[in-house]
């Protein structure tokens, strides 16, 4: 049976992106239902009027509204206007192959027992489509970002090969649990313990069950697809469609603030494992040992380079001093405790404790 897809985007304050990202789901051999907008801008009306202009003659309803602020909040806000038993999640810089919602939407079809409750697609590193001068020129920017991603991989699973990271040890004691369907292989698919923010898709009651956590600090929401995979893989297996690529286009924008960065960053890992994994598991004991290796590379290698690293280096640290909280709080204090640990990272409450 022909199931439908719904497309949900969070996006803010920029707009021309969306020139890059929304005609490659315009194109797409199996097209959507809806595209749904979840617009954070400043001028809305100014982000509405591109996506009407871009969107003009699409194969699907185009809906755009106007929410608050944060990656967790806007997708599940998106979720009001979506009816379709699928839901893609990709980033406003996310440009999809022609086939990636025919590739994804087969393995849904063929799982009639709704074993599987997220298929996720592969990173392709060459755009699918050719630019306008104002895209190639803004692409110089992202291939700056993209060298670094690229570079910011290699360096983790350097620091994953030295030690086991708590975050994916998680993501694969939770899938340890599931039988993987046999028929897998037949549609280039393979099991998975996450999935990745600008590639994800999910079956609609998967993320209207479990929905992204809004509780993560606002507005980065840092991990939330790792958060949202974690919850889906206590029911649901997860799988990745290893012919749907996507390119991440990663446009300029700012790093924002170093020492909020290198809070969120050490300090969400350790909530989503404590949220996920049970006390005495691997993924909290591989907690401080893998925060010390993470906190020594940043700083041998890292701090030196920037004043941005050198805050980031200052958030790690105090971020690992919060640790041993959050591991020793009852899951029903979890969110709570969290909450503290942010703030007196962040000087924002001293009186806590």
């Amino acid at each position: 049976m022909k199931l439908d897809y719904d497309i949900i985007i969070a996006t803010a304050n920029r707009p021309e992106i969306l020139r890059a990202s929304l005609p490659s789901m315009m194109r797409q051999t199996r097209s959507a239902k809806k595209l749904i907008i979840a617009d954070a801008s400043n001028d809305h009306d100014a982000t509405a009027r591109t996506v009407r202009e871009i969107t003009a003659g699409a194969p699907f309803e185009v809906i755009v509204f106007h929410t608050s602020k944060g990656a967790s909040p806007q997708r599940n806000a998106g979720l009001a206007y979506s009816a379709a038993p699928v839901i893609f999640f990709p980033d406003d810089d996310s440009v999809w192959y022609d086939d990636v919602g025919e590739q994804v939407m087969r393995i849904y079809e063929r799982d009639t027992d709704q074993q599987i409750g997220g298929v996720g697609q592969v990173e392709a590193f060459e755009s699918p489509t050719q630019m306008s001068q104002q895209q190639e020129q803004a692409r110089q920017t992202s291939l700056l970002k993209t060298l670094k991603y690229r570079a910011s991989l290699l360096r983790h699973r350097i620091v994953n090969s030295l030690m086991e990271n708590p975050l994916h040890t998680c993501g694969l004691e939770l899938l340890a649990r599931h039988q993987v369907p046999a028929w897998l292989p037949e549609l280039n698919a393979q099991p998975i313990e996450r999935q990745i923010g600008f590639r994800m898709s999910y079956r609609a009651d998967a993320v209207r069950r479990h929905r992204f956590d809004e509780d993560l600090r606002l507005p980065r929401s840092l991990w939330e697809d790792f958060a949202l995979s974690y919850a889906v893989l206590r029911d649901q297996l997860m799988v990745e469609a290893q012919g749907a690529k996507v390119f991440h286009h990663r446009f300029g924008g700012g790093r924002g603030n170093g020492l909020e960065n290198g809070v969120e960053q050490l300090l969400n890992l350790c909530y989503i494992v404590c949220k996920y994994s049970p006390p005495g598991s691997a993924p909290r004991k591989a907690l401080f040992s893998y925060a010390r290796v993470f906190i020594g590379e940043a700083a041998l290698f890292r701090a030196p380079l920037n004043s941005y690293e050198r805050d980031k280096l200052r958030g790690f640290l105090r971020a690992r001093r919060e640790f041993q909280f959050l591991i020793d709080s009852p899951l029903d204090e979890l969110t709570q405790r969290y909450k503290q640990a942010i703030r007196r990272c962040l000087n924002e409450d001293l009186s806590d404790h």
